[in-house]
């Protein structure tokens, strides 16, 4: 689990052109990372401060809590598991998860599990 607060909606953005003449655009927004910590089983007392890249007329995140969306995590053209972070109200995201976990995990059968027991 991750959480990511933004505090401010500034970009940072960085230009240059390559050795074959095409232009390059780099857009950054600083945002604050409150990651898992798996000794205590929560998250982090202090968030890492970390860039979020931007696509090129991407609007940056507003001020708030966000966490990761699903489309973040794909597999690339080697079959890995990738992430590029896109990211989504925290409410909105942990509905959109509830969802997809109860639609795709089956339910315990608790009659199976006291059976064995």
């Amino acid at each position: 689990m991750i959480v990511i607060e933004v505090e401010r909606a500034d970009v940072q953005e960085r230009t240059g052109t390559r050795d074959n003449g095409q232009p390059w655009k780099i857009r950054n927004q600083v945002v604050y990372a409150h990651l898992f910590d798996s000794e205590t089983g929560s998250l982090k007392r202090y968030p890492t401060e970390v860039k979020l890249r931007l696509q090129d007329e991407q609007k940056p995140y507003q001020p708030g809590f966000y966490m990761l969306s699903p489309t973040s995590i794909y597999s690339d053209r080697y079959d890995a598991l990738a992430v590029d972070a896109h990211l989504m109200p925290v409410e909105e995201a942990i509905k959109l998860a509830g969802l997809a976990v109860t639609q795709r995990v089956p339910k315990p059968d608790h009659a199976k599990t006291d059976k064995a027991a």
